[in-house]
């Protein structure tokens, strides 16, 4: 007997950086991908029974009213709703955390105003559709390291053990088989779950492994040594494997993609 098929997976947010990293995984045809970019809107005809990954949002930095991801995440539970779809998941961030390591979802307390932002993106929920929050780590390759390379060298804060900041990482292809993962999960989902890979990684492990020459400043009072997730509750929905969060496996994956 054959597997039934997936259910429908809608991408809103197709022309950011997340998601082409994702359609780099996936395929053209392994999402209906939307953009408002597409000159049409995102959120109409959408499939019966599906999941609506919301990938849009506004990001720190470009522009934006940080304010409007509430609105955002609002506009796409309501045509989930509408249509008949049974999940949302909404793209948070890890910036709903303060410092720390072993960040669980219960921990969140935001100390800017884009992880304010999104912790109210988080309290959208609906009667009709199922809605998960997921806080996602620094995607290799759409973060501000990985993602922003350039021909200088770039400068990381260091300790006084010679350590970069620890971060939770995820490499492109970790993320797309999560993601696929739970779209298709057939039981409820918790309302928010951390999306990372399993430990952390130091910012100079990853630069390293990507042969990358990198400049050390001393950290500041105020920088942020540690921001690691617990995905304990992410790996008892789906399989995870620590070597996907070693900084060898997040710059091939990366590499993978970009290539």
């Amino acid at each position: 007997m054959t597997a039934p098929p997936p259910p429908p997976l809608v991408v809103t947010g197709a022309s950011g950086r997340v998601a082409r990293l994702l359609r780099g995984v996936w395929g053209p045809a392994g999402a209906d991908w939307r953009a408002r970019a597409d000159g049409r809107d995102p959120l109409a005809g959408l499939p019966r029974g599906g999941t609506l990954l919301c990938l849009a949002g506004v990001a720190p930095g470009r522009g934006g009213d940080l304010d409007d991801n509430a609105a955002i995440a609002r506009a796409h539970v309501a045509a989930a709703e509408a249509a008949g779809m049974a999940r949302v998941l909404l793209a948070s961030s890890a910036a709903v955390y303060p410092a720390g390591g072993a960040l669980r979802e219960a921990d969140a307390a935001p100390a800017s105003a884009y992880g304010r932002a999104k912790l109210a993106m988080e309290a959208v929920r609906s009667d009709r559709v199922e809605v998960c929050a997921l806080r996602i780590g620094n995607v290799a390759g759409a973060d501000a390291l990985l993602g922003a390379l350039g021909a200088a060298p770039p400068r990381l804060h260091v300790w006084a053990d010679g350590a970069g900041p620890r971060r939770s990482y995820v490499g492109p292809e970790t993320l797309a088989r999560v993601l696929r993962a739970l779209a298709a999960h057939p039981a409820a989902l918790p309302p928010v779950l951390n999306v990372a890979a399993p430990g952390g990684v130091t910012m100079d492990a990853l630069l390293d492994a990507a042969d990358r020459p990198w400049e050390g400043v001393p950290a500041p009072d105020d920088a942020l040594r540690e921001v690691v997730l617990d995905v304990s509750a992410l790996a008892a929905l789906v399989e995870l494997d620590a070597a996907e969060g070693t900084a060898g496996e997040v710059v091939r994956q990366w590499r993978a993609v970009a290539a």
